[in-house]
């Protein structure tokens, strides 16, 4: 087995780790990491159309936001959310949290993450902060929205900073 690392710190606060012989894109087979969540380290409230996700904490405490509210996850604990569901993650511990993390099916999840780590590497995403950064995620985020969509910030602001970054050549 070998392993690939996605240094995802400057977008999500996150490392994620996966078997490299995974398909990154695949209609039937789950795509699965495993997240090392740095202290701060969240996503945006979102929902996945099409897949379930687990979420099994190896070691720290995450909290994630399901149902309407914030749960606290700790080691040893699992919990699956059904295609469909809106829900958030974040970090607001002092401690790296890993957990195992799966998108049943994994569609083009694994692709998604590679290209978000191929904006890293070529400097068009270096934060979450300016209108480049939102303007480069949010094309990202127009591009697979058959796998994810956000909640807050709202799609249609997605898609209107995908827009606008096109406007001013962010391609």
């Amino acid at each position: 087995m070998k392993e690939k690392t996605l240094d995802l710190r400057k977008v999500f606060g996150m490392i994620v780790t996966y078997d490299d012989a995974q398909e990154l894109v695949s209609p039937v087979k789950s795509f699965d990491v495993i997240t090392e969540l740095y202290p701060g380290g969240q996503s945006a409230i979102h929902v996945h159309p099409a897949q379930d996700e687990i979420y099994e904490v190896r070691e720290g405490v995450i909290q994630l936001y399901i149902n309407g509210k914030w749960n606290t996850l700790k080691a040893g604990e699992k919990v699956t959310i059904p295609k469909g569901s809106i829900h958030a993650f974040r970090n607001k511990g002092n401690h790296k949290v890993v957990a195992f993390n799966s998108h049943i099916p994994g569609l083009r999840f694994g692709e998604m993450l590679e290209r978000i780590q191929q904006y890293i590497n070529e400097g068009k995403i270096t934060s979450t902060k300016g209108f480049k950064n939102l303007a480069y995620m949010s094309s990202i985020m127009v591009e697979y929205n058959d796998v994810m969509k956000t909640i807050k910030p709202p799609t249609a602001l997605i898609k209107l900073m995908a827009k606008l970054g096109r406007v001013f050549d962010y391609k």
